[in-house]
C-alpha cells in the first residue's frame, strides 16, 4: 500500500510539473509572438495620389500626381493628450513631367484617434508642421498640358513672361484625417498648404496608404 501511494504521488508530480512547463512555454511563444510585431520597430511608409488645388496648375501641367513618404514614430509625449501618437515625417510629391510642380518637407505629426477604444486602430484626426522645399518649372507657352482642351497657363495665372523654374524653402502645414484598419495598415486623406510660389498657388491635397513595419 506504501509502495503504490509512493507511485501514485510521483505521478501526480510530474504529471503537475508537466502542465507547469506547458504552461510555461506557452507563455513564452505569446509573448514572443505579439510583442516584435506591436511595438519595436518606429518606422513606416506611405504612397498615394496627389491632386493640385490650383486651376492653372491643373490646366498647364497635370491634375494628379503621386506622393511617397517615410514616417518615424517618437517616443515622447504628444502635445495633444488621450489615444494620440507623434512622429517625424518625410514626405514628397510631383504633379507633371517636364513642366511639374514638386514639394518635400520634414515636419512633425500628431495624430489623435477617436472613439473609446484603446488600440491604435479605428478614424483619427491630425497635423503636421514642418519646412518643406517647393519647386514649380513650366515654359511660358504652356497651356492645358493637364486638361483636354487647354485652358488657362501658368504665365496668365501667375504672370510671368519668360519659362519659369521658381524654387523657394517655405512653411508648411498639413490637416490629416485617416482610419487604420490594423495598429499597421492604415489609409490617410491630408490638404498640404504652404505660400504661392512667385504667384502659382503650391497648396495640394490627396489620399496615402500607410503601413507600419
Amino acid at each position: 500500500m506504501l509502495r503504490l501511494r509512493s507511485w501514485y504521488d510521483s505521478s501526480a508530480m510530474t504529471v503537475h510539473f508537466s502542465k507547469l512547463r506547458i504552461a510555461a512555454l506557452a507563455t513564452v511563444i505569446t509573448a514572443a509572438a505579439v510583442s516584435p510585431a506591436e511595438s519595436t520597430n518606429p518606422w513606416g511608409l506611405k504612397l498615394g495620389l496627389t491632386f493640385p488645388t490650383s486651376g492653372a496648375v491643373k490646366d498647364s501641367i497635370s491634375k494628379t500626381g503621386f506622393n511617397i513618404g517615410a514616417s518615424y514614430r517618437l517616443t515622447t509625449t504628444p502635445l495633444i493628450k488621450g489615444r494620440s501618437t507623434a512622429s517625424v515625417d518625410l514626405d514628397y510629391f510631383r504633379i507633371g513631367g517636364g513642366d511639374h510642380l514638386e514639394g518635400i518637407h520634414l515636419g512633425y505629426s500628431e495624430r489623435v484617434f477617436l472613439g473609446s477604444q484603446e488600440a491604435e486602430v479605428g478614424p483619427y484626426a491630425g497635423f503636421t508642421l514642418g519646412v518643406g522645399f517647393n519647386r514649380v518649372k513650366a515654359s511660358a507657352d504652356s497651356n492645358g498640358g493637364g486638361g483636354s482642351g487647354g485652358g488657362q497657363n501658368l504665365k496668365t495665372a501667375a504672370g510671368f513672361s519668360s519659362s519659369k523654374d521658381e524654387k523657394k524653402f517655405q512653411v508648411i502645414g498639413e490637416i490629416l484625417v485617416g482610419y487604420k484598419f490594423t495598429s499597421q495598415l492604415g489609409l490617410e486623406g491630408f490638404y498640404r498648404t504652404s505660400p504661392k510660389l512667385d504667384g502659382v498657388d503650391t497648396s495640394v491635397f490627396g489620399v496615402r496608404v500607410g503601413y507600419k513595419f
